[in-house]
C-alpha cells in the first residue's frame, strides 16, 4: 500500500456510509466480503441508496440491491463507529426489509451491521445483528491495494477506529449500574452453573439485556427484561421454524408443557419464555419475588441447548458445526 500523510478534523458515520457504499458499487472483491457472509456468489449491483426511509418504520443507512440470476437481493446495513443504538434498531431494519420485498423492490433481503470490532463486541444490541463486518476487515482490503485513494481510504477509515477506541464513553445510568452489579451478584451467589456472559462496569440507560451463553456456540440466551421475555436464539434457523418444531416435538419436547414458544426473532428463531418484566432504573430490592421467576426460566432454556446437543438431527437443522462450549 501506498504510504501517505492524510489528516482528517473528524470522521462522521456518514462519511463512513459513502466509503463503503462506494466501495461495494466499484469493486466486486470488496462487495464479497458482505455477501461471502451469506453465501452468495457472481453478484452484480443494481441499486444503492443512502439512508432509504421510511415515515413509519425509520431510516436504513445503506441499501445495495444485488441482482443473483435471475432474482434480486438486498443488503439493509447498519453503519456503527460509536453511536448508542436506538430501540428496536436492529427489528425495524428487517420491518423496511420485509416492507421493500412485499413492495417487489427484491425478492430476499439480509441485515448487516459494520462496525468496529471493539463496538462489535462491547454494545449488547449488535449482538441482534445476524451479519457482521468490522472495520478492520475492511481495513484489510485497502492494506491489500497499491494507489492513492486506497491509501486515503486506509486512513479515513483507521481514524474511524481510533475515534470509536477514545471518542466515544458511556453515559453512566448510577441506578441501571447499580442494578447490573446487584444482578450479577445474585447469579454469582445463587445460580454459579450459569454461563453468565455480561460484566460489571459502567451502564448506560439502554443497558438492559443480561446475556448468557449455552453448550451450543449458536443458542444465545438474552434475558429481555424490559419486555418480560427470556429468548434463547438460535441464529440463522428463521425459515426453518416448522421443521425445528418438528424436530423437537420428535424428541418427545413438548415446548407448549414447559410453558415455551418458538418464535421468528428477524433472520433467527428464539424459544421464548414470557417472565415478569424488570425496569434496571428501579432498586433491585423491588423484584425479589420476580428475579427468581427469571433465572429459572433461563435455567430451563440453559437445559434445553444441553438437551439438543445430543441429538444430532436437531443439530445439523441449525446449520452449524456442532461445536461444544467447555465451561
Amino acid at each position: 500500500m501506498k504510504t501517505l500523510n492524510f489528516k482528517f478534523k473528524d470522521v462522521t458515520e456518514r462519511d463512513m456510509d459513502m466509503l463503503f457504499l462506494e466501495e461495494i458499487v466499484s469493486s466486486r472483491v470488496f462487495a464479497d466480503i458482505f455477501l461471502s457472509k451469506i453465501g452468495i456468489e457472481n453478484a452484480n449491483v443494481v441499486e444503492a441508496e443512502i439512508s432509504k426511509t421510511s415515515i413509519e418504520l425509520g431510516e436504513s443507512d445503506m441499501t445495495v440491491v444485488f441482482s443473483v440470476g435471475t432474482r434480486k437481493h438486498a443488503l439493509l446495513i447498519e453503519d456503527k463507529i460509536d453511536a448508542i443504538a436506538m430501540p428496536r434498531q436492529c427489528e425495524r431494519y428487517f420491518e423496511r426489509g420485509n416492507l421493500g420485498k412485499a413492495n417487489g423492490e427484491y425478492d430476499n433481503f439480509d441485515v448487516f451491521i459494520i462496525a468496529p470490532e471493539k463496538y462489535l463486541s462491547q454494545n449488547t444490541e449488535a449482538a441482534e445483528y445476524p451479519n457482521k463486518v468490522t472495520y478492520e476487515e475492511c481495513l484489510e482490503y485497502f492494506a491489500s491495494q497499491n494507489d492513492h485513494r486506497s491509501a486515503f481510504r486506509f486512513q479515513q477509515i483507521t481514524q474511524a477506529i481510533e475515534k470509536q477506541k477514545h471518542g466515544y464513553q458511556v453515559v453512566e445510568n448510577k441506578a441501571v449500574t447499580e442494578f447490573w452489579d446487584k444482578y450479577i451478584t445474585y447469579i454469582e451467589q445463587n445460580y454459579p452453573e450459569l454461563w453468565l456472559v455480561s460484566k460489571r462496569g459502567i451502564k448506560g440507560i439502554n443497558a438492559r439485556w443480561p446475556q448468557y451463553n449455552t453448550v451450543m456456540d449458536n443458542m444465545i440466551i438474552y434475558h429481555k427484561s424490559e419486555v418480560g421475555y427470556v429468548d434463547m436464539t438460535i441464529s440463522g434457523v428463521a425459515d426453518k421454524i416448522v421443521q425445528l418444531e418438528q424436530a423437537l416435538s420428535d424428541i418427545a419436547f413438548d415446548l407448549s408443557e414447559f410453558g415455551m414458544a418458538l418464535v421468528k426473532t428477524g433472520k433467527a428463531a428464539a424459544i421464548r419464555i414470557r417472565v415478569p418484566e424488570l425496569d434496571f432504573t428501579k432498586p433491585f430490592e423491588n423484584y425479589f419475588k420476580d428475579i427468581p421467576v427469571c433465572i429459572d426460566a433461563i435455567m430451563k432454556l440453559t437445559n434445553v441447548a444441553k438437551e439438543i446437543s445430543k441429538h444430532e438431527s436437531i443439530v445439523k437443522l441449525t446449520e452449524k458445526q456442532k461445536v461444544m462450549r467447555k465451561k
